[in-house]
C-alpha cells in the first residue's frame, strides 16, 4: 500500500518538475556552441591601455591580442578572416594576424593627410579604401592602398566631408550625398558617378541608411513631414530597380544604422519610444514586415543599446548595452528569443564584431 502510495505521489510531482525544467531551458540565457566575437576595450583595473580581444563563445574565454596606449577607433576584418585591420587615434593604420596580434605592416601619418577611416576592401583583399583628412584645409579625400606593392594614391573624387560610404563590391562604390540629398554610385575603374536616389529633403528627412551586403538594397530610416502628421517611415530601395517600398511606420525614431543579416532576410536595430519610455532591440523581417522584440532595455533612457552585430550563420545577435556604471556584452538567440547572456563587462566597450566564418 505504501509502495503505490510513494509512486502516484512521486508521478504527480514528477511531472511539474519536468515541465518547470523545460520552461527554464526555453528561457534561460544560453550561449552559441562555436564562433568569435571581436571586441574593443578597456578598463581601469587591468591598466590604462585599449585592448582587442577575442571572445570564444563555445569556450566563453576572452583572450586580448592587441593593446595600444591610444584609442582604437576602427576594426575591420579581412575577407580571408585571419587578420585584422586597425586604426588608432594617432592616425596609425596596422594589419594585424588576428590570431596572434602579430603586426604585420603599419601606415602612418601622410603628410599633410591625416587618415580618417577605413572604406572598404576592393581587388579581392588585396587593397583597400580610407579616407583623409588635409590638417590645414580639413578637406578630406579618398585614397586606395594596395597591399601588395605597399603603396597608396588617392582617388579622382572631390572633398567628400558631407558624404556617408555605405558598401563597396564589384567595384562600385555607393555613399550618401548628404549635401545634394541623394543615393550615388562612383565606379572604380571608370571613375564615374550616378544617381540612384534622389529625396525631396521639403516632405522627408533621411536620419540613418545603411546598405545591404551585397548592394543590392538600402535600407533607410525617415521622418515624413505632413501638415497634420509625422511618422518615423522604415523604407527599402531597391539599387538596380531603384523602386522604393515602405516597410514599416511608427512613432519612435531608429537610434542606428541596423544591422543585415548575412542571409539578407531581416534587419536588427534598436528604437527608443519617446512617448512610452521604452528602448526595444527590434528583428524586421523584410518578408511579412513584421517587427518582433528581441530584447527591452531595463532603464531607459539611462540604459542605452549599441554595436549590434549578427554572427555569421545569422543565429546570434550581440549588442552593448550601456547600463550607465559599465559596459556588457550581451547575445540573444533570434530564433528561440531566449533572455540575453551577458558574459562581458568592462568599464569601457567601443567595438563589437563577430568574426567572419
Amino acid at each position: 500500500m505504501l509502495m503505490r502510495l510513494f509512486f502516484r505521489l512521486s508521478t504527480v510531482c514528477a511531472i511539474p518538475i519536468a515541465l518547470l525544467i523545460i520552461t527554464l531551458r526555453l528561457i534561460a540565457p544560453t550561449l552559441p556552441t562555436s564562433g568569435q566575437l571581436t571586441f574593443v576595450a578597456s578598463d581601469t583595473r587591468l591598466g590604462f591601455f585599449t585592448g582587442i580581444y577575442l571572445f570564444d563563445v563555445g569556450r566563453g574565454v576572452s583572450t586580448l591580442i592587441y593593446r595600444d596606449d591610444r584609442i582604437l577607433r576602427q576594426i575591420a576584418w579581412h575577407p580571408d578572416s585571419e587578420q585584422l585591420l586597425v586604426i588608432s587615434e594617432r592616425a596609425t593604420i596596422r594589419l594585424l594576424d588576428a590570431n596572434t596580434g602579430k603586426v604585420l605592416w603599419s601606415f602612418n601619418r601622410i603628410n599633410p593627410q591625416v587618415v580618417i577611416s577605413f572604406l572598404g576592401w576592393v581587388d579581392e583583399g588585396s587593397s583597400f579604401l580610407f579616407a583623409l583628412r588635409h590638417s590645414d584645409t580639413l578637406e578630406r579625400r579618398v585614397a586606395r592602398f594596395n597591399l601588395i606593392d605597399q603603396d597608396w594614391k588617392l582617388l579622382d573624387l572631390p572633398d567628400v566631408s558631407l558624404w556617408q560610404w555605405m558598401n563597396i563590391s564589384d567595384d562600385k562604390a555607393y555613399f550618401i550625398n548628404w549635401g545634394e540629398e541623394r543615393v550615388e554610385q562612383f565606379n572604380l575603374s571608370s571613375q564615374q558617378f550616378e544617381i540612384i536616389h534622389a529625396w525631396d529633403g521639403a516632405t522627408e528627412a533621411w536620419n540613418s541608411v545603411e546598405m545591404s551586403r551585397d548592394g543590392t538594397q538600402v535600407w533607410v530610416s525617415s521622418v515624413q513631414f505632413d501638415s497634420d502628421y509625422q511618422s518615423f517611415d522604415i523604407l527599402l530601395l531597391d539599387v538596380e530597380s531603384r523602386a522604393m517600398i515602405d516597410l514599416d511606420q511608427s512613432e519612435s525614431e531608429v537610434d542606428d544604422a541596423p544591422v543585415w543579416t548575412h542571409a539578407m532576410d531581416a534587419l536588427i536595430f534598436s528604437s527608443y519610444d519617446y512617448i512610452n519610455n521604452d528602448l526595444h532591440l527590434y528583428q524586421l523581417r523584410l518578408k511579412t514586415g513584421e517587427r518582433e522584440i528581441l530584447y527591452t532595455a531595463a532603464q531607459p533612457p539611462f540604459d542605452t543599446i549599441s554595436y549590434v552585430d549578427v554572427s555569421s550563420d545569422d543565429g546570434w545577435v550581440s549588442f552593448v548595452e550601456d547600463t550607465g556604471s559599465s559596459k556588457r556584452i550581451c547575445l540573444i538567440d533570434r530564433h528561440q528569443q531566449s533572455m540575453p547572456n551577458c558574459p562581458i563587462t568592462r568599464d569601457f566597450i567601443s567595438i563589437v564584431v563577430w568574426r567572419p566564418e
